[in-house]
C-alpha cells in the first residue's frame, strides 16, 4: 500500500549521484512509475509543475517522432520493418504507450494449451481484503494511488463515492491516478483519453476500459479486494 519500501532493484542504482534504470523491462516501468510518484507527491507545487511541464514535452516531442515513424513503417514496401517493430519487445512497448499499435490479441495456440494441460496447475487465484487508505486521504474529485505487494491500485472519489480500478492506462505501464477528474470521467495524463470514473468504460473511441475491483470500508478505511496466487 501507499508509502510501502520499495524493492532495491525499483530504487535504482546510484553512479556518481545519479540514479540509473534498472536493465529490465517489467522493472523499469515500476521505477519510471515510482519517480514520477515521487514528484507528484513533492510538498513544493512550483517543483511539481516544473517536473510535469518538462514530461509534458518530452512527451510531446516523443509523440510526433514515433508517429512520422509509425507512417514509414506503414508505408508500401516496409511490410518487412513494420513486423520486426511489431515482434520486438522493447519497440512495441513504447508504441503501445503512445497508442501507435494495437495491443496483440491474447490467443493461446494449441502448442500452448496441450503444455499447459501435461504440465503442473497454475497456483490457485485467491480473493484477499487490503486496507489501502483512510477517507480523509482521498478527498472528494481527486485520484490517488497505492500500492499492495505488486499491485498498483487507483482510487477515485467522484462526489464522495470511492471506486477502485488497476492503476494504469489500459494496455502500458502508465500510472493513470497521476491524471486528474474531469466531472465523472478520468483523464490520462499520458495520451488525453478519458474513462467513465462511475464505470471504467473508455470513452471517445473504441478501446480497453479500466479494470475495477471491489471496495469495502470499515470505519474510517479503505479496503480493496485484489486476487493473490497461493501455492
Amino acid at each position: 500500500m501507499s508509502g510501502t519500501t520499495k524493492p532495491d532493484h525499483l530504487n535504482g542504482t546510484r553512479h556518481a549521484g545519479v540514479l540509473s534504470p534498472p536493465n529490465d523491462l517489467a522493472e523499469l516501468g515500476e521505477w519510471l512509475d515510482t519517480l514520477i510518484q515521487g514528484f507528484a507527491d513533492h510538498p513544493d507545487e512550483e517543483v511539481r509543475q516544473r517536473v510535469f511541464a518538462l514530461l509534458n514535452g518530452i512527451d510531446a516531442l516523443h509523440r510526433a517522432a514515433l508517429e512520422r515513424l509509425v507512417a514509414c513503417l506503414q508505408a508500401p514496401g516496409a511490410q518487412v520493418a513494420l513486423k520486426q517493430a511489431q515482434d520486438d519487445r522493447l519497440v512495441r512497448t513504447v508504441l503501445l504507450m503512445y497508442e501507435l499499435m494495437p495491443p496483440v490479441a491474447k490467443t493461446p495456440s494449441k502448442t500452448m494449451i496441450s503444455l499447459r494441460q501435461v504440465g503442473p496447475a497454475p497456483p490457485p487465484r485467491v480473493a484477499e481484503w487490503f486496507d489501502v487508505a483512510v477517507l480523509n486521504e482521498v478527498p472528494s474529485e481527486t485520484l490517488r494511488g497505492v500500492r499492495v505487494g505488486d499491485d498498483a491500485v487507483m482510487l477515485c472519489n467522484v462526489a464522495g463515492t470511492i471506486l477502485a480500478y488497476h492503476d494504469s492506462c489500459p494496455d502500458t505501464p502508465l500510472a493513470l491516478s497521476l491524471g486528474h477528474l474531469d466531472g465523472d470521467q478520468i483523464v490520462c495524463p499520458w495520451h488525453g483519453c478519458r474513462f467513465n470514473a462511475r464505470t471504467g468504460e473508455r470513452l471517445e473511441h473504441r478501446g480497453t476500459g479500466l479494470k475495477s475491483l471491489p471496495v469495502a470500508f470499515e470505519g474510517n478505511r479503505i479496503r480493496v479486494e485484489l486476487d493473490t496466487a497461493r501455492p
